[in-house]
């Protein structure tokens, strides 16, 4: 199975989601799948099969944390490109409702779409 894995955060500031979606596309691609994963930066996450488009915006406070994130024109058309590219037979976004990657493809995906959550986000009057 083609697989894509979308992360949200830089790669070149390595932390856990990074890491999480590293890990597991080496386990897909172990499995016998095509894995591929996109995060923004120009190099590679160690140890991964990666591609990444576009640079990794500015830093910014997002969710109790600080995080680098890609967000805007240039950002959706990429992230189109890489989707029809791609031929992926299902999409894996990781935190589908940050302003990312993650969340350009979820309005890009024309395909099945699987979703993980890594931290819990707030709502109204809590």
């Amino acid at each position: 199975m083609r697989i894509g894995i979308v992360c949200p955060y830089a790669w070149d500031v390595p932390g856990g989601v990074q890491f999480h979606v590293r890990d597991l596309a080496e386990h897909l691609i172990a499995l016998g799948h095509q894995s591929v994963g996109a995060g923004a930066g120009r190099g590679r996450h160690p140890g991964a099969v990666l591609c990444g488009p576009g640079r990794p915006g500015r830093a910014g406070a997002y969710n109790g944390s600080v995080a680098r994130l890609n967000f805007g024109f240039l950002s959706a058309s990429r992230v189109r490109r890489w989707l029809r590219e791609g031929g992926f037979e299902v999409l894996h976004i990781h935190e589908p409702v940050t302003p990312s990657l993650s969340l350009l493809a979820c309005w890009a995906a024309t395909g099945p779409i699987v979703a993980t959550f890594h931290t819990p986000t707030r709502g109204p009057g809590r």
